[in-house]
């Protein structure tokens, strides 16, 4: 017989590209602004949360969990917690830059927060039209309340109660031990805000061009409707309110969608009176002046009595207004220092001092250089990987690669290409004016500026003695550089000009230096002998025109990206395709290849970076980060790291590890990715009440404990030993559940598994009541308080099948026995050490030798 070898492929290792940082972004639109314990400005940048220094205008802190598919939409701190919310529906706890608690509980993205006063209750809305309130000392759910069908705009606790404000035109009032709508009050527009005033007796409603106001009576438990408040100067909805003290003054600040910031006056008791004396009497002589043959006093007393109920107008009085720069997205105020920080759409932040005066508004330093008013367009690297150049409508910025801050910002043309000079020192860019402009980044100002095309200059290509640009004029121009004195100057190289029949998009010339391709608007790529600019060959089969090309550096492959959402693979030598890649699902927008190999980097307007193995041609990787289409990239010489950025204005870094990853094992993790949307979808789409009114929800996490759960309760069933030690493998397990997941991994336990669970915890809770002798000194430190809580959830979700069941009765009787007995000697201890505790706390009073609290230092902005 005749042996074949079996010959196996060698399964080949690729080092993986993961996110280093991101930079550029100093106020996402779809977040607001807040002011840390700190006095520190907290902004949303697309994925984490960054927090500014006033004075300097620096970042100086960041939270950041590196999940790319979570975007931060909504920020709210108390003290030293700040709560994220994040566009999955997560809810974050985060203390001194480290998260402290994590809940699950909406189907869509964060709207709304709100602390109670004490910190104890956080109100979570969503987009999903549910409010979510989480003990953040128990770290579980209370409720869910349900009740809004859009949007939940706008949160505030008033004591024991919730104020919600949605975009279905309605305000509802909450009590939510009890989860029941005490109150809904109707709008005539979608509300955005809510503001309380300092003793919690006025509610202020922002919708439109009026703020309305309502009254609280202690005596009753409804509020009471006082009337709106016109503003005079607002503009677009009020979609921000704070009230605030300054000085002695109780003020009203309102931010409006256009680019307003008004300040409105609570008045006094006194200016109110006045306000109604005034009031009445102007409606008496009106009143006097159109009653004929009636008597006058009588006139003026019926006035007097329509008129003696409160009105809004008496109460809020308009002060000012302040132009922003641009269109506000959001309103913080840090009352330690009297500032207003409102996030701009321009992706900035202002800031002024309010100061009770004739004029009210003091400019303050705001944000601004630490990133770009409009998208990124181009990004270039230095020859020393020590600089990154960017490009944006307005201006350049230089960049230092390792500490991520900007170190030099140009105002300029709207620049579409770039790239640095000999040097490092000097910059040329391509604008969409047709102009090319030449920088010295050293000393900040512009060299030389030369409307040389008649469109937008597309591209630019480095060639051994210059450059050659591209435009939509048709044309492709080639340059030559010189250095006199250190300073650079370009002049035109006009016998080597070329026409084209359309628009030029690309141009790239080859690391030989032997071709140099041209993408056309006509669908082609034409190649021509860089020397002569004599015609090589055509590249056909894109559907639309390629709007990016590169060759690989040895220059035996080139790569072009088109609007068609391909990637095509050519060969230098015969022009034949070798490849068409379905790469993106949108637009293809750059395509490099790393130094030294055919590893091909694209982006595309769908958001993503890949990595494609064009000898292979397989994907390695795709990178998520951006929150809209990536249009500039740039890889550093080393191929140590790719740089990225879309029009989210953000930079980001995609840093190579040493960590080797293997194609199989991604797509196994995309398919547990998809299994994870799978199991939320199911959740979301489970009924009853159990289900539905619970705060939490099914997660990937919560799936995976409960079959932990599983396989510890059947080994522990299987086990040959005595009852404790089976219960207390049990109980230690159960003990490494978290408050805010033990429910969801409870519910999802099997019924014939939950009384096996029952049965275990009362073997654990007889052993710890001493009526056992275990043999072990656990039982005797152990805590209750997870064993008590899972018996309860486990009868509480299972209490339908308990009851009818008849071997569950002996069980249920035996739990209440031991858990009583049990949690009343836990009180009783719990008792006597804070009676002992109270002594020594009067002793130590005594003693002159202790303090209540230590006084509380408040920082301010610097």
């Amino acid at each position: 017989c005749f042996w074949r070898p079996l010959l196996h492929a060698m399964v080949k290792a690729y080092l993986r590209y993961e996110g280093e940082k991101s930079i550029g972004v100093i106020a996402s639109r779809d977040c607001n602004v807040e002011f840390d314990h700190a006095g520190k400005v907290l902004t949303g940048t697309i994925d984490a949360v960054s927090g500014w220094n006033l004075r300097s205008g620096e970042q100086v802190r960041s939270l950041k969990t590196w999940k790319a598919a979570e975007r931060v939409t909504r920020l709210c701190t108390c003290g030293s917690l700040c709560a994220v919310g994040y566009s999955e529906g997560s809810v974050r706890l985060w203390r001194e830059d480290v998260v402290q608690q994590t809940f699950h509980g909406h189907r869509s993205g964060i709207a709304s927060l709100a602390f109670s006063r004490d910190g104890h209750l956080l109100a979570s809305g969503g987009c999903d039209t549910d409010i979510s309130v989480w003990d953040t000392v128990g770290e579980s759910g209370l409720a869910r309340l349900r009740g809004h069908v859009d949007q939940v705009t706008a949160l505030v606790f008033r004591g024991e109660r919730l104020i919600s404000a949605s975009k279905d035109r309605f305000v509802r009032i909450w009590k939510v031990d009890v989860q029941l709508c005490l109150q809904t009050i109707a709008v005539e527009k979608d509300v955005w805000s809510l503001a309380l005033n300092k003793d919690q007796t006025r509610l202020i409603v922002g919708s439109d061009k009026f703020l309305r106001l309502w009254a609280f009576d202690d005596d009753d438990e409804e509020a009471s409707f006082l009337g709106a408040v016109p503003r005079p100067q607002g503009q677009g909805n009020a979609i921000g309110m704070v009230c605030v003290s300054v000085g002695e003054a109780e003020m009203l600040l309102c931010q409006g969608s256009g680019k307003t910031l008004e300040l409105f006056r609570f008045q006094g008791k006194s200016q109110i009176k006045n306000r109604q004396r005034r009031r009445r009497k102007k409606a008496a002589l009106k009143a006097a002046k159109k009653a004929t043959g009636t008597d006058a006093d009588a006139v003026e007393a019926e006035a007097e009595a329509d008129d003696d109920a409160p009105h809004a107008a008496d109460e809020i009085l308009f002060v000012a207004v302040h132009q922003c720069a641009a269109k506000a997205q959001s309103l913080a105020w840090c009352p330690q220092s009297s500032l207003a920080v409102m996030g701009l759409s321009n992706n900035s932040v202002e800031c002024v001092k309010v100061v009770d005066d004739e004029e009210p508004f003091k400019e303050h330093d705001g944000i601004e250089l630490a990133g770009h008013r409009t998208g990124v367009r181009a990004l270039a690297v230095a020859s020393d990987d020590s600089l990154l150049m960017s490009l944006s409508s307005e201006a350049v910025k230089v960049w230092n690669l390792s500490t991520g801050r900007c170190v030099r910002t140009i105002a300029s043309g709207y620049g579409l290409c770039g790239f640095f000079l000999a040097g490092n020192e000097h910059a040329m860019i391509g604008t969409r004016e047709g102009h090319l402009e030449l920088y010295d980044l050293k000393v900040g100002e512009l060299l030389d500026k030369k409307e040389v095309h008649q469109g937008a200059v597309h591209d630019l290509a480095d060639t051994p003695d210059g450059f050659a640009s591209c435009s939509a004029d048709k044309h492709l121009r080639f340059f030559d550089i010189t250095f006199t004195d250190g300073r650079p100057t370009f002049n035109e190289l006009e016998e080597r000009a070329k026409d084209f029949p359309d628009e030029c998009m690309a141009v790239a010339q080859s690391a030989d230096g032997k071709f140099i391709a041209v993408s056309l608007l006509n669908h082609t790529i034409q190649m021509f002998f860089a020397d002569t600019l004599k015609f090589f060959i055509s590249l056909y089969g894109h559907k639309l025109p390629a709007m990016t090309l590169d060759f690989s550096s040895d220059s035996q492959m080139i790569a072009t990206g088109s609007a068609d959402k391909n990637v095509k693979l050519w060969s230098t030598q015969f022009g034949n395709c070798h490849k068409s890649l379905r790469a993106h699902d949108d637009s293809v927008m750059h395509v490099r290849f790393l130094p030294d190999t055919h590893y091909l980097v694209t982006t595309g307007r769908d958001r993503q970076v890949k990595l494609w193995d064009c000898d292979a041609y397989t994907m390695i990787l795709s990178l998520s980060g951006h929150a809209s289409e990536v249009l500039a990239l740039a890889i550093s010489k080393d191929a140590g790291f790719i740089i990225t950025g879309g029009s989210d204005r953000q930079i980001r870094f995609w840093k190579r590890t040493s960590e080797q990853m293997f194609l199989s094992e991604e797509k196994d993790k995309a398919l547990d990715e998809r299994f994870e949307a799978e199991v939320e979808r199911d959740d979301f789409e489970a009924k009853g009440e159990v289900v539905s009114m619970r705060a939490s929800r099914r997660t990937i996490e919560s799936v995976k404990s409960t079959e932990d759960l599983l396989e510890v309760l059947d080994a522990a069933v299987a086990e040959k030993t005595t009852p404790e030690v089976s219960c207390l493998r049990v109980v230690r397990h159960l003990n490494t559940l978290t408050s805010n997941n033990i429910y969801e991994v409870l519910l999802a336990l099997p019924f014939t598994h939950a009384m096996i669970l029952l049965r275990f915890l009362c073997d654990f809770f007889e052993a710890v009541s001493g009526t056992a002798k275990p043999g072990t000194e656990e039982f005797c430190m152990a805590t209750l308080d997870t064993p008590c809580q899972a018996a309860l959830i486990t009868t509480f979700v299972h209490h339908a099948e308990l009851a009818v069941v008849v071997d569950s009765r002996p069980v249920l009787l035996r739990l209440r026995l031991l858990m009583r007995r049990l949690l009343q000697g836990e009180r009783d201890r719990i008792g006597l050490n804070m009676a002992g505790l109270q002594h020594m706390q009067r002793v130590l009073k005594r003693s002159g030798h202790f303090h209540d609290k230590r006084p509380a230092e408040v920082g301010k902005p610097e």
